[in-house]
């Protein structure tokens, strides 16, 4: 997918051999709904990159469709996920994201996994954030006292 150009005004991608992929409607996918673009079967068939687009049992010379390309709402061109995974691939971006491991997540391993605190039991938005700072306090408490501390390995 990331090897493919897409062109906004025509509505298209461009694989990495210069080839068009025409948009041929959207679909429902197991994620989601999604948009189909497929290539051309005859350009397909002579393409030197065949083997890595398309995984088929057939020989090249005799393929029936070009390379399909399905894009959901998550991949799509400017989606938020698409926004923060070109974020997660930059330089600056992964020495933040290394210091949030160390830092945010065994805080969410502890209070989830360790003493099970893995899910509300009540309902609205004003008790659910009691119910949060409850175990809040139960992993600060158990820093705090020995023998049931938060870096423990969990039993």
């Amino acid at each position: 997918m990331k090897d493919f150009k897409y062109h906004e005004e025509e509505d298209d991608y461009e694989c990495p051999q210069g080839k068009r992929l025409e948009y041929k409607g959207t679909t429902k996918l197991k994620n989601g709904e999604g948009k189909v673009y497929q290539a051309n079967a005859a350009d397909c068939r002579t393409c030197p990159c065949f083997s890595k687009c398309i995984w088929s049992k057939k020989e090249q010379s005799k393929i029936g469709r070009g390379k399909k390309l399905y894009i959901t709402k998550t991949n799509e061109p400017g989606s938020l996920s698409g926004r923060m995974r070109e974020k997660q691939a930059a330089e600056e971006y992964q020495e933040k994201y290394s210091r949030r491991i160390q830092i945010a997540e065994p805080l969410f391993a502890n209070t989830g996994y360790c003493k099970g605190l893995n899910r509300f039991t009540l309902r609205g938005t004003e008790k659910v954030n009691g119910q949060w700072q409850l175990y809040c306090m139960v992993h600060n408490l158990g820093k705090c006292l020995d023998g049931f501390n938060a870096g423990e390995k969990c039993a």
